[in-house]
C-alpha cells in the first residue's frame, strides 16, 4: 500500500448507515406503472435483436418513428420529461416546447440504446470511431498528478457509458460506479462493454463496502465515476436548482472531501449525424472550512451549478426519466 496516501481509519470498516455514502433499499424511489418495466425489457431485446440482423447504421436511421411510439405509450415516462424540461426552461416555458423537447429526448435515447447494444461487440477502433472529439482532457491528466487520483461525476446525459471506453483508450485505469438496471438484457450489455474495453466496475446497493473499493482505488492513483444527477433512496441533500429545492446524492462529494481526489465533471454528448463529443470541465474547487455539513452543501451546490448550465444546453439529451421537481 502507498504509504503516502493511507487509508483513513473511519474508512477501515463499512462506513455508518448514516454516512451517505451508500444507500440500499428500493433503487428508485418513483412509482412506476405496472407495465413499465415488461414493456422497456420487451422493447429492449426487440432492439438487440434486430440489431443482430441488421447494422447500426440502419436501425439509427429509422429509430425515430418507434421512439415516437414509445413517447406516446409511456406515459409515466413522458409526463416525467415534460415536467423537468418546463422547470429548466422556466416558468414562461410553453408546454408544446417542452413536449418536442421530450420527444427529441425519445429518440436520442433510442440512438443511445443502439450504441449501447452495439458497443458491447465493437472493437477499440470501432469504439473510437464512435467519438467525435474530445475536449480538456489534460484536466484529468494533470489532476493525476496529484497522486491522489480523480473523481469523475458525470449524468445521465448523452451516452455516459462511452465515457469508460475513452479513458481506457488514453490507458487510464478506470473504475464505474453503478446500480445494476433492473433490465437484465441492459445490465448483461453493459458489463459486457465494460469487460471489454477493460473497465472496473464496482457496484452500489448491494453492500456496505463499495465505498471502501471507490477509497483504495484512488489511493491507487485510478479513476472513479460517479453519476450525480439522480437521488437513490431517502438521504439527498436539497439544493437550489433551477429556482426550486431538489435533493442530490452527497457520495460523489463526500468522497471527494474524504480522499482529496480532485472532482472533475464529465459529460459525453450526441453531436446529430458526428457521434459523441467527450466534454471535461476543471476540477470544481472543494471548501474545507472543517465544517462538515456547510462544506457538504457548498460543495454539492457548487456541483449542481455546473450540472445546471449544461442542461440548459442539452435539455433534450437528459434521460431523467423520473421528477425531480415537486410542482
Amino acid at each position: 500500500m502507498d504509504e503516502a496516501h493511507p487509508l483513513p481509519a473511519k474508512w477501515a470498516e463499512a462506513p455508518p448507515r448514516n454516512s451517505g455514502l451508500w444507500e440500499e433499499g428500493r433503487r428508485d424511489p418513483t412509482p412506476r406503472a405496472w407495465f413499465h418495466y415488461p414493456l422497456n425489457a420487451f422493447l429492449f431485446h426487440a432492439l438487440r435483436l434486430t440489431l443482430r440482423l441488421f447494422p447500426r447504421e440502419a436501425i439509427s436511421r429509422v429509430r425515430i418513428p418507434f421512439a415516437d411510439l414509445y413517447f406516446l405509450l409511456a406515459r409515466r415516462d413522458r409526463e416525467a420529461l415534460v415536467s423537468n424540461i418546463q422547470h429548466i426552461l422556466g416558468g414562461e416555458a410553453r408546454r408544446s416546447e417542452a413536449v418536442e423537447l421530450a420527444r427529441n429526448a425519445f429518440r436520442r435515447y433510442a440512438q443511445y440504446l443502439i450504441d449501447l447494444i452495439c458497443s458491447s461487440r465493437m472493437s477499440r477502433q470501432e469504439l473510437r470511431s464512435l467519438i467525435s472529439g474530445v475536449s480538456n482532457q489534460e484536466a484529468i491528466l494533470k489532476a493525476l498528478e496529484g497522486g491522489k487520483g480523480a473523481i469523475l461525476l458525470t449524468a445521465h446525459l448523452g451516452n455516459w457509458e462511452l465515457g469508460g471506453m475513452i479513458l481506457k483508450a488514453m490507458d487510464l485505469p478506470v473504475h464505474i460506479v453503478y446500480y445494476p438496471d433492473r433490465i437484465r438484457g441492459v445490465e448483461r450489455s453493459r458489463r459486457r462493454y465494460r469487460k471489454r474495453t477493460g473497465v472496473g466496475q464496482v457496484v452500489v446497493g448491494e453492500s456496505p463496502f463499495a465505498p471502501i473499493s471507490m477509497i483504495q482505488a484512488l489511493r491507487r492513483n485510478e479513476i472513479v465515476c460517479l453519476q450525480g444527477d439522480r437521488n437513490y433512496g431517502k438521504r439527498g441533500i436539497k439544493v437550489n436548482f433551477f429556482g426550486h429545492p431538489v435533493a442530490f446524492p452527497p457520495g460523489p462529494v463526500l468522497l471527494a472531501m474524504a480522499s482529496g481526489a480532485p472532482l472533475i465533471p464529465i459529460f459525453i454528448l450526441q453531436e446529430e449525424g458526428k457521434g459523441y463529443r467527450f466534454l471535461i470541465e476543471d476540477p470544481v474547487p472543494m471548501q474545507d472550512t472543517g465544517d462538515r455539513d456547510q462544506d457538504l452543501r457548498c460543495n454539492l451546490e457548487r456541483v449542481v451549478r455546473v450540472l445546471e448550465r449544461y442542461l440548459r444546453s442539452y435539455q433534450d439529451q437528459w434521460f431523467n426519466f423520473t421528477r425531480c421537481f415537486e410542482d
